[in-house]
């Protein structure tokens, strides 16, 4: 259908414009330029080829819009997940991960983008690629070789000097590992011998604790039995005060008795007050009612 010229103008053109566009969907995104490109230079393969291989496959669908874009939709997700997939395996990182989408596969690719590049193939075939290959056709050969030769020309130092550099970033990220593994077993040696002293301290200041309560309880105890001790002799006291007024109080009363034989001193120390003072009254009545006679 299409000669090995217009195949590599149309990964020419396509590698160039897919960079542009990953450019101006990450400016407005982000707000800030970044080189999306697998390579150095301002260039996109995995555009270039998915646009060749769309073309190549797709051209017989052109004609009918719904074929064509679910053509474009399932192609597309395929050569973007063999490429995700081939590129991570290769240098052991992923070029881009759509694992937050909803509806990926495996991140290498999801739904939302795998629709937007099924729009985008049909704007391509039935809108860009008429362009491109009318361009083509009329580019005169001199040009066209010239612009091959540079084109392709820089583009295999890039891929050299990419790669190269990638061989050595992989070499650094080796290195990289192995330091990281010697600084997590320092780590672990640290942190385990930190975290066994810790415990360690934990545990004697926890034993120091039983050690102090045992000695505050029996420090209470032994207050309590002196509070007892204490409470038993102020009670003694008291009594043995009381037995004092008592005895006291009978050595009057044997005084008493001896000097008045007549009174009845238990009768009277348990006669109450009341019945005293009304014993006094009745007499000063009596006494009054004799005298007014």
């Amino acid at each position: 259908m299409y000669d090995m010229t217009q195949i590599l103008a149309f990964f020419m053109f396509y590698a160039v414009v897919g960079w542009a566009v990953e450019v101006i969907y990450h400016a407005v995104t982000t707000g800030r330029f970044i080189n999306r490109g697998f390579l150095n230079g301002p260039v996109c393969p995995i555009y270039g080829v998915g646009a060749v291989i769309v073309i190549l496959l797709l051209t017989p669908l052109s004609d009918n819009l719904l074929l064509l874009y679910a053509g474009s939709v399932l192609l597309t997700s395929v050569l973007e997940f063999i490429t995700g997939f081939i590129l991570e395996k290769i240098f052991h990182q992923r070029w881009w991960d759509y694992t937050d989408e909803h509806f990926n596969i495996m991140g290498y690719v999801c739904l939302r983008f795998s629709l937007m590049w099924g729009f985008g193939c049909v704007f391509v075939m039935k809108i860009i690629q008429p362009a491109v290959i009318l361009t083509v056709e009329k580019l005169p050969a001199t040009l066209r070789n010239i612009s091959f030769a540079v084109y392709y020309g820089l583009f295999a130092v890039d891929i050299v000097i990419t790669v190269a550099a990638l061989a050595k970033i992989q070499a650094r990220l080796r290195l990289a590992n192995d330091a990281d593994r010697m600084l997590n077993r320092i780590a672990e040696i640290i942190g385990t011998r930190l975290t066994a002293g810790t415990l360690n301290g934990m545990q004697e200041i926890q034993e120091k604790k039983e050690r102090l309560e045992e000695i505050k309880e029996k420090a209470e105890e032994r207050a309590a039995q002196l509070e007892k001790r204490y409470e038993e002799l102020r009670t003694k006291a008291q009594s043995c005060h009381r037995l004092d007024a008592w005895e006291r109080l009978n050595f009057v009363q044997k005084r008493l008795e001896k000097a008045y034989p007549s009174l009845d001193l238990k009768r009277l120390r348990h006669i109450n007050m009341s019945e005293k003072l009304k014993g006094l009254r009745a007499k000063l009545e009596d006494f009054r009612t004799k005298n007014e006679n």
